[in-house]
């Protein structure tokens, strides 16, 4: 089949596999349905991964140059790295932070290589309820462990990667601990300023400590829908135009010539 629509990519780890989890009303799935009949939005998520293999495999999926034969455009990555990156030192999943930032800086500039008109954004790693996922990972030993001070350092880094490279960042660790330790600035999720909900325990954010949480999920969705639409009004699902005539506006005659897609 050929590919007609626009294309918005997920990439990143496990927090990105998971974001089309429907029990979660994952983040990614939001953004799916925001998208409809004006963008495939493609999740890329590989669990467990970090930024040091997450080179070599977007070398390999997104080409060096724009295909002008081709229809459809890559509009957006999202790059989400990080988790992962910065389990304990000596771990197999480990990157140091200086090659972890190098990474990130690598995969910003394959990206713009390809097109400038490619928009991106990234995603810093969300904070960690240590004691949570401690319990919830105990299976696998302390390999698996994580500390939170750490997961800042590389958040931190991701966002000085973000603003050298002039593209935006959502920066997510700081967004839930600052809705962790605010419980006012909580009314504004669910989009009714109306409503204020408790405050709210980390836990409340997370599934297992590490991995988004329904109302995680809704904070990240909610950040990237602000981050689009200030940054990239091209993007904004509310303007961008459906694919295709609405049913109602469909000629009785003729209708072939109204049904096809954009060029």
């Amino acid at each position: 089949m050929n590919i007609l629509y626009d294309q918005i990519v997920l990439f990143g780890d496990s927090i990105t596999k998971f974001s089309f989890e429907t029990k979660h009303k994952g983040w990614g799935a939001s953004l799916a349905d925001a998208y409809q009949r004006r963008a495939d939005v493609l999740n890329r998520g590989f669990g467990g991964y970090n930024s040091k293999w997450a080179v070599p495999i977007l070398n390999q999926m997104i080409p060096q140059k724009v295909d002008h034969s081709q229809r459809a455009k890559i509009r957006l990555v999202i790059l989400f790295f990080g988790a992962n990156d910065s389990a304990k030192a000596g771990t197999f999943q480990h990157v140091p932070i200086d090659e972890y930032a190098d990474n990130l800086s690598m995969m910003i500039k394959r990206i713009q290589q390809y097109s400038t008109d490619t928009r991106i954004i990234v995603v810093t790693t969300p904070p960690v309820n240590e004691d949570q996922w401690h319990k919830a990972s105990e299976q696998g030993g302390p390999d698996l462990r994580r500390s939170n001070q750490v997961t800042k350092a590389y958040a931190e880094a991701a966002k000085e990667v973000a603003m050298e490279s002039k593209v935006p960042y959502v920066d997510l660790w700081s967004q839930i601990m600052n809705l962790v330790k605010d419980s006012e600035s909580l009314k504004d999720i669910n989009g009714s300023s109306d409503t204020i909900l408790p405050k709210q325990d980390l836990s409340e954010f997370m599934s297992d400590g590490l991995h988004l949480g329904t109302l995680g999920c809704q904070v990240l969705f909610a950040a990237l829908m602000d981050t689009i639409k200030m940054n990239f009004p091209e993007l904004d699902p509310e303007t961008m135009p459906e694919e295709l005539p609405g049913f109602w506006e469909v000629p009785k005659e003729d209708f072939e010539n109204a049904l096809v897609f954009r060029k």
